[in-house]
């Protein structure tokens, strides 16, 4: 089981956290089934040394899944605008995979109706978790160095889910 590790007043992490495991992957559904009902909007993130799987996923989401999507031909970065109204258990298994494949995955979980032209593509992937939070009434799920590791960060006007009533 993942222990919870609270880091800071708006940041905790869960370890060991494995979304391949299916005890862990039950968690995350429910974890992103909580914030979706807390929130609006989902971007999500990831940087990857392959073209092709980048293009791939992107491929694989519908045209109205997608509000805005980008890839960088040089770090292979993307970033996906999904209404959270549209995040169904397709999306769900992209966003595991897209967990357990690409380096620095970033969920953003975001109670404003358009946050994301308040938060340009850089601050995420190259910025810290606090920046977002602090541009965006937000909760952020996001995979650092270590893949075995889940870190939460929220703004600091939100709560944080019950974690145990999760499991």
């Amino acid at each position: 089981m993942s222990k919870i590790n609270k880091h800071e007043i708006n940041l905790v992490s869960l370890f060991p956290f494995v979304p391949d495991v299916w005890k862990d992957k039950v968690y995350f559904k429910y974890l992103i089934e909580e914030l979706k009902s807390k929130t609006a909007w989902l971007l999500i993130t990831g940087r990857k040394p392959s073209e092709d799987v980048s293009k791939a996923i992107l491929e694989t989401f519908n045209q109205q899944d997608v509000i805005y999507s980008d890839t960088n031909p040089f770090f292979f970065e993307f970033y996906l605008y999904i209404n959270i109204e549209l995040l169904n258990q397709r999306v769900f298994d992209l966003i595991c995979l897209i967990w357990e494949t690409y380096e620095y995955p970033t969920l953003i979980f975001s109670k404003e109706i358009d946050p994301f032209l308040k938060i340009k593509p850089n601050k995420i992937i190259n910025g810290s978790w606090k920046e977002v939070t602090l541009l965006s009434m937000s909760y952020i799920l996001f995979k650092g160095i270590e893949d075995d590791v889940l870190w939460i960060g929220k703004s600091k006007d939100l709560e944080f889910p019950d974690f145990n009533s999760l499991l």
